[in-house]
């Protein structure tokens, strides 16, 4: 309790997180660099979700909120896997936003089965995007850069 009002939580919303539940939440967020309003919005937004929503539609949650850059990048590295925040790192180095890489990891996540492969690349074909962006999107999806020559933007 005292970590949260040392960050500037006052006590009635640092009692009020801890009465919900989300406390931790909260601390993880702040701790991972978030200023404290934006880790209480953070934390507000997720606790919402329904308690079924996928590990993407979380990203996209924070992805969606009026948060800076910055903030979302806090975000996402206290939620994901620290596999996934590497390619998003690397997504981010490239050029690529945080709402377009989540966005694309949620489009990705509704294609299965025979042709998946190419329905990935098609998708990232069809975006405004450089070809180095196109690359690392390639990487992120899970693929090999021994197939880039095989995709279609190269």
């Amino acid at each position: 309790m005292t970590d949260a009002i040392e960050s500037g939580l006052s006590l009635t919303d640092a009692l009020e997180q801890r009465e919900n539940g989300t406390l931790d939440d909260y601390l993880e967020f702040y701790s991972a660099g978030m200023k404290s309003d934006a880790a209480v919005d953070a934390t507000e937004t997720l606790d919402a979700m329904p308690e079924d929503a996928s590990t993407v539609e979380r990203y996209l949650a924070i992805a969606e909120m009026p948060l800076s850059e910055r903030d979302k990048d806090a975000a996402l590295s206290a939620i994901m896997s620290d596999s996934a925040y590497e390619k998003y790192q690397a997504a981010r180095s490239k050029g690529i936003d945080t709402y377009e890489y989540v966005a694309f990891l949620r489009a990705i996540s509704d294609f299965s089965g025979d042709g998946k492969q190419q329905r990935v690349w098609d998708y990232i074909n069809s975006l405004p995007l450089s070809t180095a962006q196109k690359d690392q999107l390639h990487y992120a999806a899970g693929y090999k850069e021994s197939s880039l020559a095989k995709t279609p933007w190269h």
